[in-house]
């Protein structure tokens, strides 16, 4: 297979996971203000917003120990051979932040952030009281930050703190959008179908990521052996 072949095998198994993902989303907005199902657990919100949260708090753990994501030490440290996990080599110079001393991964950062501002607005929600807004609106922009984070890739310009910022919106798109939903009392199948799309999404921001990466370095003439083809 030529160069030019694996690159359009990329690129559409890319295009595959973002089409797939917007799809599920506007599926969800159909069920979530069309459905006529109102059936629901003893405590439907609280579970489904604990699963939620727990899904945040892994992402923070995973964002802030990058070496786990391939079993060895890419955590940025000199001699690591790798800056906030990426390949120390100019081409990545746009994935990386550089905070004093510290090399660290633009896009997981971005998560981080966004997962520690979902996790704080889950408190102040559900044991604050705190309303967010109106659930239509809610989950409008929702939906718009979660679209802009799934085709981050291709807006981000180049640059590190955009991609970063991109990924906070990301996570704080799905937040508001299980805020809509728990204002909508939605029952328990969309509740449920959410969950699952908030994985494929989460799927689909690390296979688009993935790609990318897989291009980069097949297209860098510098034998490193430290890329990720």
């Amino acid at each position: 297979m030529t160069e030019s072949r694996q690159e359009s095998k990329v690129r559409r198994e890319q295009f595959t996971y973002i089409a797939v993902s917007l799809t599920g989303l506007i599926v969800l907005g159909l069920l979530s203000f069309i459905e006529t199902s109102t059936v629901r657990i003893p405590y439907q919100s609280q579970i489904i917003g604990g699963i939620f949260t727990g899904i945040c708090i892994l992402g923070v753990i995973a964002a802030v120990s990058p070496g786990a994501i391939r079993g060895t030490n890419h955590s940025g440290e000199p001699g690591s051979g790798y800056l906030g996990h990426h390949p120390v080599c100019g081409v990545f110079d746009t994935h990386v932040l550089r905070v004093g001393n510290r090399v660290l991964c633009a896009g997981c950062t971005g998560l981080a952030v966004g997962a520690i501002v979902a996790i704080f607005g889950m408190i102040l929600y559900f044991i604050g009281g705190i309303s967010f807004g109106a659930p239509a609106r809610l989950f409008l922009v929702g939906a718009f930050l979660v679209s802009l984070g799934l085709v981050q890739h291709f807006i981000d310009m180049g640059n590190p703190v955009v991609h970063s910022l991109l990924n906070v919106f990301f996570v704080s798109g799905s937040f508001l959008s299980l805020l809509a939903l728990d204002a909508l009392r939605t029952s328990l199948l969309v509740d449920v179908y959410f969950l699952g799309l908030v994985l494929f999404w989460i799927m689909t921001r690390i296979r688009v990521s993935q790609g990318d990466h897989v291009i980069i370095c097949r297209d860098c003439d510098r034998k490193c052996g430290e890329g990720y083809l």
